[in-house]
Formats: C-alpha cells, structure tokens, sequence
C-alpha cells in the first residue's frame, strides 16, 4: 500500500496527509497563504533549521515515464539537473524518480523539477502559538511574520503540529 500511495502522489506532485483521524491526498497545486502568524501569536522563541542532511540533498532528478508516445513502455525522461544546485554541493547527485502513472513526457519533466525545487527549500521553522493556530492544518500554506528573522510575509507550509503546555500550564501549539 505505502509503496502504490508514493507512486500515485508521485504522479500529481501530491501528498497523503493523516490528521483529524483521516487521510486526504493533497494534489501539488500552490494554494495561497489566508492566514499570517506574527507576535502576537507568538508565545516563545522559534526554532530555525536551515539545512538538511547531506543525505537527503540532490541537485538532479531523472527516472522513467509511460510514454504515450512509445506505446505506454518505460521510457527515460530527460534528466532535470540543475548547474547552480551542483556547484553548491560540489558534484552531480541526482534522485532516481519513478513516474509510472505519468504518461507525457512533458509531465514528467515538470513532475521532477517540481521535486527538484522543493527539495532545495532548505528553511524549516518551529513556531510556538497559542490557540488560534489550531486553525491551521497539515498542507496549509500560512504567511510568517516576525521581525527579528527579518520574515515579511514569508510563505511556508504547515507539515505537522503537537499540543502541548508550558511550564507555567499554559497551552502551545508547535
């Protein structure tokens, strides 16, 4: 089952999100940020990451597509690297993407850019908020401001979140 979920969220640039007890499948489509967390929102400091492991980094996508073209056969897709993202990590490294339920090459080409950018979105932020931040769920794209990161309007997505209390038993949305 995980391995036919991948495949098919594969192919629409999507993701299979558990939360409130269900499972959606969110297609790869930008939605708009409607909601800002600033100040006063904010009940304690944020926790930044800014880089992943190098393990998880790669500056090139290619693997397989069902070409409509050949007759719905595996055909290679042209590979998607990009020269900036190479320098930046010293040599090629490239993601082996599987595309069996795309069958355009077109497609398939922008399906592997789509995931060669979003894995170059390095910036993953941990903000505690009060309440209204139970709001927000997972695939929701919120607007941050704050001005001691120097973030205006800044977009990111929302990928998880825990309920928890401070020590003084005040309760905070990570």
């Amino acid at each position: 089952l995980k391995s036919n979920i991948e495949i098919i969220t594969g192919s629409m640039a999507g993701r299979l999100v558990y939360s409130g007890g269900k499972f959606e499948i969110h297609a790869g489509q930008y939605v708009a940020p409607a909601f800002t967390v600033d100040e006063s929102q904010i009940i304690g400091d944020i926790t930044v990451q800014t880089k992943q492991s190098r393990r998880n980094a790669f500056n090139g996508v290619k693997g397989v597509f069902l070409s409509e073209d050949d007759n719905y056969i595996l055909t290679d897709y042209p590979a998607q690297i990009s020269s900036a993202f190479a320098v930046q990590d010293g040599d090629p490294i490239y993601l082996d993407m599987a595309l069996p339920f795309t069958t355009n090459n077109i497609r398939a080409q922008r399906l592997a850019k789509l995931a060669l950018l979003r894995s170059r979105q390095q910036e993953a932020i941990t903000i505690p908020c009060n309440l209204s931040a139970l709001r927000f769920t997972i695939g929701d794209n919120i607007n941050v401001t704050n001005v001691r990161l120097g973030y205006s309007q800044k977009v990111f997505e929302v990928v998880g979140y825990s309920v928890g209390s401070t020590s003084d038993g005040q309760i905070v949305v990570n």
